[in-house]
């Protein structure tokens, strides 16, 4: 023995030994003691800070995937709201924080995804887990446990366990000295004693008497007994607060419960083996079965047969680190009810590891009444489109049946204002012919609307010169601009080529509605139109912007103004007119000319609309090849197909000035006929006619004049534009619009025959002299004669520039004085100079110089 070897007395060595004892017997107690009560408390941390992020992570994946941050910030809330959660946090895919909620202490604390209770030095034990919809991932959820009540019970439990075992070797030593007095006076007792302990009778003491060994060890014997006494309550005392701490580790166990019982949304966990180990009242509710029935048998009741076939074996196969394609995805499936009836759910899946066990969890929706909304949206939109297209249809016969008589209407007009003289009559003619105009102006609109709408109208491809195009509609409508006192101005950047591909009636209709807008809602100031363009994939990107200085449009109306049937102030219709479709059509053109279109505007200072449209470039070797019809012959004759009588009755009074045979055909068979037996210099076919259609006759007559070897032109006549779906390619040489007016005849007529040189009379010269002018009348007469001589030399020497220069003055001050056949005139010539077309400037020269010697003849 260690003490037996020790140079000490008997005494000494019964207290030493029974200090040694209390030692060994207390340190036993408190390691067992710690070491049990730190693995269970870590091991709860561990399984509550697992249980939670789970929880979490399974309600927040299909919030993340809609952007619910409501929802999320409920669910952390919900789960920060327990003592022992320090915090919750969500963050979507790039890092960012989406909802968090906690004690600040903890939020604002860095995070550590801990491993272990010990190494959570923060106060926190930090807990997270990815979120993934399929391979893609898309957030993280955090979570932390508070371990300061653990450690502060760990750390007083070790300080109070300490302080008595201080006490009780202290004790120990005290009393074991005395019971070394009585040792051999009290062996008896003490034995006695030691048997009564021995046989579970605890606090057993003896009496010491004496001041011997025995005494000694007599004392030495109770204070052990007393101290084993007071161990074994302690250790009583540390089993009733691991209790308890187990106890509020089930209270928490059973809030987590409460929270998938109260959940709206079915939750199913299952084991990788597919076995069901939670079932919450949701779950039961949809699938008709209670959770007591489906705990521990497979998952595969709640699916169809053909889906249950292979699921076992894709949970058998799944790699947890590697994650399946179905985790994290919301999906479209079918559940099977307990009464065995299938119904359409969607299910997300995420997958989590729990004391290296996988376990699955499902959040499930019934989705039965989403899908009969679905299919209820579907049919209603299928019988909105229906009526949207047996509506775009009507409005397009309608509009195509009210533009024939329309036409006549303003024909008639145009007729009865040229021969009355009455100025009360010929204002009231003049009203009836605007309001007729503003209504042929709305059916075109609504023409072209339901072309578009219904995928009717194709772009022409065609060359074209750009400049042209901007400079006439420019023209156009610069003597309304000066009727209101407004600059128009047009600037055209060095990079705007000369020829383009592409379709030229669409870009001037676009033009025209900017431009008409700007001069109709300006009443000061003036109007830009600047355009400017840039080569791209081999493509031109025209940009153009129209600027005025009119009354802006505001923030709030700068969007709907592109709407159908709508402007910016409903009451500017009752003002200006209009009926709201312009800018929706350009809207449209623009973007099927690969473009976009869109306005800025301060109310008071006027607006900008910007559009860029594509075109590709020009076919150079075509662009001078564009067809230019002139037949030469001083009595032409033309036949013209058309079946409705009121267009004949006006084609008749258009031209009964104008030296041209007419021969009308019916119909299109008739027209046939007639072409058969007859000969034309130019044919004018209505696409539209009973019998047999224009394009079936044209095709026929083509066939003639190869057979014949004839090349008679072939015009198409109708409202349907080139370009437009169903319109013939290559079948036409050209095209002459409906409807028309009596001088869109007559320039028709005048380009096409140009021999023919109308014998105007008195009545035929379209004078209207203000009185006020008169006697400036004879002096601006002759300064145009000799404007008109200079200009005819500066054509003969090819120089158009020139040319073009004096057509535009003739043309800028001939309806001013009372001619508005001078500036008719002097607009074609410019326009003719523009293109470098010397046959044309000649021959309008030639009218002009006609026209101004009859005056002269007249007035001088």
């Amino acid at each position: 023995m260690i003490f037996g070897r020790l140079n000490m007395s008997f005494k000494l060595k019964i207290a030493l030994g029974a200090v040694l004892i209390q030692l060994l017997t207390t340190a036993a107690a408190l390691s067992v003691s710690i070491g049990f009560l730190k693995a269970y408390g870590e091991r709860e941390i561990l399984l509550r800070a697992e249980t939670a992020v789970n929880l979490l992570g399974a309600s927040a994946q299909e919030a993340i995937l809609v952007n619910d941050y409501a929802l999320l910030d409920s669910l952390t809330k919900s789960l920060s709201s327990h003592e022992e959660i320090a915090y919750a946090r969500v963050k979507n895919e790039i890092g960012s924080t989406i909802a968090q909620n906690g004690k600040e202490e903890f939020i604002s604390a860095p995070f550590t995804d801990d491993t272990k209770v010990g190494g959570a030095d923060d106060g926190s034990f930090d807990k997270s887990a990815d979120l993934y919809s399929g391979e893609y991932y898309i957030g993280r959820v955090e979570i932390g446990i508070a371990t300061g009540t653990y450690t502060s019970f760990i750390s007083e439990t070790l300080k109070e366990m300490f302080i008595l075992a201080a006490i009780q070797v202290f004790t120990t030593l005290i009393f074991s000295y005395i019971l070394a007095h009585i040792l051999t006076r009290q062996i008896y007792r003490i034995a006695e004693a030691s048997a009564r302990i021995t046989a579970g009778e605890l606090g057993v003491t003896v009496t010491a008497d004496g001041s011997d060994e025995l005494a000694a060890v007599s004392e030495t014997f109770n204070a052990m007994s007393l101290s084993v006494q007071s161990s074994h309550t302690e250790l009583t005392v540390l089993l009733d607060d691991l209790e308890k701490a187990k106890k509020l580790a089930e209270e928490e166990s059973a809030k987590i419960r409460g929270i998938l019982e109260t959940v709206v949304d079915a939750i199913v966990i299952i084991k990788q083996d597919g076995s069901i180990t939670v079932f919450n009242p949701a779950a039961e509710k949809m699938f008709g079965y209670t959770e007591e029935e489906l705990l521990g048998k497979s998952i595969n009741i709640l699916m169809p047969h053909q889906a249950a076939l292979g699921h076992q074996q894709k949970l058998d196969s799944f790699d947890f680190d590697k994650r399946s394609s179905v985790i994290g995805i919301i999906r479209d499936i079918e559940g099977v009810h307990a009464d065995g009836t299938l119904f359409p759910i969607e299910m997300a899946v995420s997958a989590s590891m729990i004391d290296g066990e996988v376990f699955f969890t499902g959040v499930i929706r019934d989705i039965s009444e989403r899908k009969k909304d679905e299919l209820e949206l579907i049919s209603a939109k299928q019988a909105a489109e229906e009526a949207s297209k047996a509506k775009t249809a009507f409005m397009a016969v309608m509009s195509h049946e009210i533009r024939t008589p329309m036409n006549v209407v303003i024909g008639m007009v145009d007729i009865l204002k040229t021969d009355e003289t009455d100025k009360g009559r010929l204002s009231k003619l003049q009203s009836i012919a605007g309001a007729a105009e503003n209504l042929m102006g709305i059916l075109n609109d609504l023409l072209d609307l339901s072309k578009l709408d219904t995928g009717k109208m194709e772009l022409e491809s065609e060359n074209f010169s750009l400049r042209e195009v901007f400079g006439v509609t420019t023209d156009f409508f610069s003597y309304a601009a000066s009727e209101k006192g407004l600059n128009l101005y047009m600037f055209l950047d060095e990079s705007v080529p000369e020829h383009v591909k592409g379709d030229r009636h669409r870009l001037r209709q676009i033009l025209s509605n900017l431009i008409g807008n700007a001069i109709k809602f300006t009443h000061t100031g003036s109007i830009t139109i600047k355009a400017d363009a840039r080569k791209e994939n081999g493509s031109l990107i025209l940009n153009v912007e129209v600027t005025d200085t009119g009354m802006g449009i505001s923030k709030e109306n700068i969007e709907k103004i592109f709407d159908e049937f709508t402007q910016a102030d409903q009451s500017m219709s009752r003002k200006y007119g209009g009926s709201g479709l312009g800018l929706a059509i350009c809207r449209k053109l623009v973007k099927m000319m690969g473009g976009e279109i869109y306005a800025v505007s301060t109310p008071g200072k006027g607006s900008s609309f910007y559009f860029s449209v594509i075109f590709a470039a020009a076919d150079e070797e075509k662009t001078a090849e564009q067809k230019q019809f002139s037949i030469r012959t001083a009595n032409p004759s033309v036949l013209i197909a058309e079946d409705s009588e009121d267009n004949k009755n006006l084609i008749k009074m258009y031209t009964k000035n104008i030296p041209v045979k007419i021969t009308f055909a019916e119909d299109g068979q008739d027209a046939l006929d007639k072409y058969k037996n007859g000969s034309f210099h130019l044919v004018l076919m209505d696409r539209r006619m009973p019998v047999m259609s224009g394009d079936e006759s044209a095709e026929a007559i083509r066939r003639i004049q190869r057979k014949r070897g004839e090349q008679t032109p072939l015009f198409s006549f109708s409202a349907n534009l080139p370009g437009e779906t169903g319109f013939p390619q290559g079948l036409y040489d050209g095209h002459f619009s409906k409807p028309f007016k009596k001088k869109d005849l007559e320039d028709f007529f005048n380009s096409v025959f140009p021999d023919i040189i109308k014998s105007a009379d008195e009545e035929d010269l379209r004078i209207s002299i203000d009185p006020d002018l008169a006697d400036l009348v004879p002096a601006y007469i002759s300064r145009k004669a000799e404007e008109v001589a200079e200009m005819r030399k500066a054509a003969e020497r090819d120089d158009f520039e020139k040319a073009g220069f004096i057509a535009h003055s003739i043309k800028g001050t001939g309806a001013s004085y009372g001619f508005e056949i001078i500036t008719e005139l002097g607009r074609a010539i410019e326009e003719s100079a523009k293109l470098g077309d010397k046959n044309s400037v000649m021959r309008n020269i030639s009218r002009l110089e006609d026209y101004t010697a009859k005056v002269r003849k007249i007035l001088i």
